[in-house]
């Protein structure tokens, strides 16, 4: 549209590029720390049945795992 004309020849927006790169040196994430309720900042262990379940015995909230997408929207 010419109302959000960028000025180049190539129209990309609203997209954004990014050049990253991965660095080499650096500790990678251990499997069971990658994710952490969202409640009580716990450290989540992998999901079993479909479910992310929260080791804190005060917590023990679920969050739903399906088609390999996380729900942290609300527990189940």
């Amino acid at each position: 549209s010419l109302a959000q004309w960028t000025g180049s020849w190539w129209q990309l927006s609203p997209s954004v590029f990014v050049d990253i790169a991965h660095s080499a040196s650096g500790e990678t994430a251990a499997p069971t720390t990658f994710f952490a309720c969202p409640h009580c900042q716990t450290a989540l262990p992998e999901a079993v049945n479909g479910r992310l379940v929260c080791p804190n015995s005060d917590c023990q909230r679920q969050w739903q795992v399906e088609d390999n997408l996380y729900d942290f929207k609300e527990p189940v």
